[in-house]
Parts: C-alpha cells; sequence; structure tokens
C-alpha cells in the first residue's frame, strides 16, 4: 500500500495472530497486499492444508512426507540441517 506521499506502509504480522484465526489473518494479508480475494477463496485455501507435513531439523524423510518430490522438485536449492 502506498500512502499520499508514495511511500509504503509497514504492517506487523504475527505469527501468533495466524495461529489464532487463520482465515481473519489471511484477510487482513490480502488486504494490506492490496490483493482481492472472497471469503470463499479463503476458505478454500485454509482447507487444502499444508504442503510440508512440518519443519524441523531432522533429516527430511523422518518429518515430510513427500520428501522425495520435494528434492526431485527443489533438487540443489534443498540445504541439509
Amino acid at each position: 500500500m502506498k500512502d499520499a506521499a508514495g511511500a509504503g506502509r509497514v504492517h506487523p504480522l504475527l505469527y501468533e495472530e495466524f495461529l489464532t484465526d487463520k482465515k481473519s489473518y489471511l484477510t487482513r494479508l490480502l488486504e494490506c497486499l492490496e490483493i482481492q480475494a472472497s471469503a470463499h477463496d479463503i476458505d478454500a485455501a485454509l482447507e487444502e492444508g499444508a504442503y510440508f507435513k512440518k519443519v524441523h531439523s531432522d533429516d527430511i524423510s523422518g518429518f515430510v512426507e513427500n520428501h522425495e518430490e520435494l528434492i526431485r522438485q527443489f533438487g540443489e536449492r534443498y540445504i541439509s540441517w
């Protein structure tokens, strides 16, 4: 978003707010980015679930269900901890 002088605005986005109310958080985020999305679109995105099962520093095969697909897709960009 730009103010009257044309400068960009800063909006704090807190992970805790996402955990408390994902729909409200995403609605606010999209408004800040000036992206139009219906409540139905946001609900549909939330119903799809997360791409990753969880984030952890152990071997990716132990905590990401689709680890083989990720390694194939991202190849050298995947960095083992």
